[in-house]
Order: structure tokens, then sequence, then C-alpha cells
């Protein structure tokens, strides 16, 4: 019996290490598929978001971040009175040719984030493509073609 408790132990153990050193993507993946099962305010607020419209595009922010990118991933952290709920998915093509201001540039099989920040009863939505903070007007352009897909304005 004792070594059974030992090696659950060590199993335990060896997991926990093998989760606190995967990078930040594969981690947000176990944790996604966790979270919402053990702390159902986590689950209410990853809904509440995913049910937000979207001001521009007639739909959710869930159909519209989930349907071009891969493994989709809902996170929830809480600090005080402000509340923030992360989007990540990778596999996304984005294309910023023609932006105004913007250089052109194609991502490619890139990992897109939103986080939204949630302070009482505003909303503030920051993008991410592979992990670099963009602005308003890729904001715009990211979720149109993550929406419609990127293929379709390519040309």
């Amino acid at each position: 019996m004792k070594k059974v408790i030992i090696w659950i132990v060590v199993l335990i153990v060896v997991l926990a290490g093998v989760y606190l050193v995967l990078p930040e993507y594969p981690k947000s993946v176990v944790k996604s598929v966790f979270q919402p099962v053990l702390n159902s305010q986590a689950k209410s607020r990853i809904d509440q978001v995913k049910n937000l419209k979207n001001g521009k595009i007639d739909a959710t922010y869930e159909t519209i971040l989930e349907g071009k990118v891969k493994t989709p991933t809902w996170i929830y952290e809480s600090a005080g009175t402000v509340e923030k709920v992360t989007f990540q998915g990778s596999g996304a093509d984005i294309n910023i040719k023609d932006v105004e201001d913007h250089e052109d540039f194609l991502y490619q099989d890139c990992i897109v984030k939103f986080e939204f920040v949630i302070s009482g009863n505003k909303v503030d939505i920051y993008p991410y493509i592979d992990g670099t903070l963009q602005d308003d007007v890729i904001k715009d352009v990211m979720l149109e073609q993550l929406y419609i897909g990127a293929a379709s304005i390519t040309s």
C-alpha cells in the first residue's frame, strides 16, 4: 500500500513539473480543459465573453474567434476588481496588406490572442499576433479575417 501511495505522489510531482515548464500556449490548452469544470465563476465569465456581440461584425466573439484557428482556448483570471478572459488559438492566417499606416505583412500559421479585460460594465479588448500587442486598426482586421478568412481578403 505504501508503494502505491509513493508512486501516486511521484506521478503527481512529475506531472506538476511538466506542466510548470510548458510554454504559455500548451499550458493554456491544459488549463482551458480543466478550469471551467473546476471553477463555476470562470465558466460563467468565459461564457459571457463568448456570447458578447461584436459591434462591427454581426456575430458573437465565440463564432468570430473559433472558426479559423486550431485548438481554441479560453482562460479566466481575476485580480481584485479586474477580471480577464483570454482567448488563444493557433494556425491563423492574418494578412495586413494595404492597411493604412501599417507595414504590409502576412502572418501564416500564427498564434492569435485576445484579452478581454473586464472592469465593472466595461470590456477592453487587446489583440496579439504571435505575442505582439496590436492596435485597434489591426484588431478590426484580425476579427474580420478570423470571421471570414484571410484567404478571401488576400487577393
